[in-house]
């Protein structure tokens, strides 16, 4: 498993597995609770499945405020998705910068995205399907959206929920940062 930081939100970090292939298919473990894994989530406390019928439907940018901060690990399962994380720490040089990886089922990779950042993302395929692991509990008098219009995603946007699509921009003067 190689963890790979990124040079604009080096919290920010891309997980490729070892993968093993052969006559069969493909094999590959998404999470292993290893020493270079547990340095960058805690204790996993929900795995959530998410499935999109849709190719271009957008699910977020969301977070928790502190103290219930939550990391993410994700993985998509099924199809393709452009996963994104942002900065949303107010204090940070690196506020409202995001990242996009593309995930998928045929590449296996994973993003982990640090508390105080957002997490969305878009579906590549029809029927996509994601898992995520978080090491802290839904609550949703912490959670916060951020605009899904902040980010320049690859495809037009074809479902998107009506609490994200009337989620702030991040500099309107209504947002709240982390």
């Amino acid at each position: 498993m190689q963890l790979k930081s990124n040079s604009i939100l080096p919290e920010v970090i891309e997980v490729t597995p070892d993968k093993f292939e052969d006559e069969r298919g493909y094999f590959f473990r998404v999470y292993e609770d290893n020493k270079d894994l547990a340095d960058y989530i805690g204790k996993i406390v929900n795995i959530n499945r998410s499935y999109n019928i849709n190719k271009g439907t957008v699910r977020g940018l969301h977070f928790q405020h502190q103290p219930h901060g939550e990391t993410k690990m994700v993985t998509c399962v099924r199809g393709a998705i452009y996963d994104v994380a942002m900065d949303v720490r107010e204090e940070s040089k690196t506020f409202g910068e995001h990242i996009g990886v593309t995930l998928s089922e045929r590449n296996g990779k994973s993003l982990i995205v640090p508390k105080g950042f957002a997490h969305g993302f878009m579906t590549l395929m029809d029927d996509t399907e994601v898992i995520y692991f978080t090491d802290e509990y839904w609550r949703p008098v912490h959670e916060d959206v951020v605009s899904e219009r902040e980010i320049k995603w690859p495809l037009n946007s074809t479902v998107i929920s009506k609490k994200d699509r009337n989620s702030p921009l991040l500099h309107s003067g209504s947002f709240i940062p982390y």
